[in-house]
Formats: structure tokens, C-alpha cells, sequence
């Protein structure tokens, strides 16, 4: 868009090689599966079709669902109960009322205190920060995996 192409290139190769850099980081590691509400009512999740969910695979981790190939999808509860993710990642604006919410709370991993927040700013938008997105996911689910 700016029409240097050359420093375009650049940053796509650290980007790209940054992804790289995680996959190989976490390619031997149990992969937890990981729910991300959207928003709450309706439920709204990060399906198959979106980055995120392939950040969460390059990041070490399922999403529950993946099989899903749009972007997002409205689901229920029981849905989320019966597919029962091992980790629920959310923003920080949501985190206190998930964690709260009897609701939420049929959730085995919200029950068991798996909920843990990652940083919107960074991982929800497809960008330039894709490769340190996917460090900040891998370091979420993994913990010291990357220093």
C-alpha cells in the first residue's frame, strides 16, 4: 500500500518467521483445548474460519471449535458444557463477569478457575503483531515457554 515493497517483505519474513518460531516451539506440547467467547448474549465464540483460531494452534492449543469453519458462531451454554474446553480465554473487560456469572460457571473450566485473559489489543487483530500474538498466546497457555 505504501510501495515499498522491500520493507513490506521484510516485516512479512519476521512475522512469518516469528509464527514459525512458535509452532516449532510448541509442536511436542499437550495441546489444551481453549474456548473464546466473543461476546455474551448472545454467546458468540471464535469458530474454525478465524486467525485466532489458527494463532491458538500455532500457539499450542485446540480450539473447541475449530471443526467450525466460519469465523464465529453462536452457540449455548450446553454446548460449551458438553464440548467442555480445558481453558476459556477471555478479554479483561469480561473476565471478572465470567468468572462470577452461576451462568458461566457450569463451565468446568471456569468452575475450576481456567479462565485466563489475554491482551485484546494484541491478538484480536489480524497485523504486523501477528507473530508477537502468537508468543503472547504460547506464553498464556504454556507458561515460560518463551522468556
Amino acid at each position: 500500500m505504501t510501495g515499498d515493497s522491500v520493507r513490506a517483505l521484510i516485516v512479512v519474513d519476521s512475522v512469518s518467521a516469528t509464527l514459525e518460531r512458535v509452532r516449532l516451539a510448541t509442536v511436542t506440547l499437550e495441546r489444551p483445548t481453549v474456548f473464546i467467547p466473543t461476546w455474551n448474549k448472545p454467546i458468540i465464540a471464535i469458530g474454525g474460519g478465524s486467525f485466532m483460531s489458527e494463532l491458538l494452534e500455532i500457539a499450542g492449543a485446540k480450539n473447541v471449535y475449530a471443526s467450525v469453519p466460519t469465523p464465529s458462531l453462536t452457540v449455548t451454554i450446553e454446548d460449551v458444557v458438553a464440548r467442555n474446553p480445558d481453558i476459556v480465554l477471555v478479554g479483561p473487560q469480561t473476565d471478572s463477569m465470567i468468572r462470577t456469572s452461576p451462568i458461566w460457571r457450569t463451565i468446568p473450566a471456569v468452575r475450576d478457575n481456567r479462565v485466563k485473559v489475554f491482551d485484546l489489543d494484541l491478538v484480536s487483530r489480524p497485523s504486523v503483531t501477528l507473530g508477537a500474538a502468537a508468543v503472547s498466546l504460547a506464553n498464556l497457555l504454556h507458561p515460560g515457554i518463551f522468556r
